[in-house]
């Protein structure tokens, strides 16, 4: 057994914890599966790794501590994301939105300062509300819905 997890290890098993299927997981890690059988031939194998099964279950554990984040957690994120230089964001960085390895070397990109600040904006209410057409019958559909619920 290995002690230290590559990379597409670590992707498979943050995507596995994310509550993808084990076909959709091997393919965002990297690996090519051919069938969904031969995604949970790999997925089998490394359950197999104490050192993944260790990561996994810590990933899980701490989505456990924190399922929600608050909206002053969500503020700050995107705050960061408007002040974080692109030279400062790596693989591990919550402001990361894509990886491409090539050659060995990986390049990042970033959500844009801007996209953030929409977000930041719509978020603190400096938009005007967003109209919602409704007809007299999406209401009835919503109060049926409302009643079986009870």
């Amino acid at each position: 057994m290995r002690n230290s997890l590559n990379d597409k290890q670590r992707k498979l098993a943050q995507a596995l914890a994310k509550g993808m299927t084990q076909h959709d997981a091997c393919k965002a890690a990297g690996y090519s599966p051919n069938s969904v059988q031969a995604a949970g031939v790999q997925v089998c194998r490394m359950m197999e790794n104490v050192a993944f099964v260790e990561y996994l279950e810590s990933i899980r554990e701490k989505a456990k501590n924190k399922t929600v984040a608050d909206l002053q957690e969500i503020l700050e994120f995107h705050t960061g994301g408007i002040r974080t230089p692109i030279g400062e964001v790596d693989r591990e960085s919550p402001y990361c939105s894509e990886e491409v390895e090539s050659q060995g070397s990986y390049k990042v990109k970033k959500t844009s300062a801007i996209e953030h600040a929409k977000e930041l904006s719509r978020l603190l209410g400096f938009y005007a509300p967003e109209k919602v057409e409704t007809t007299v019958n999406d209401l009835r559909d919503i109060i049926a819905r409302a009643r079986k619920q009870e």
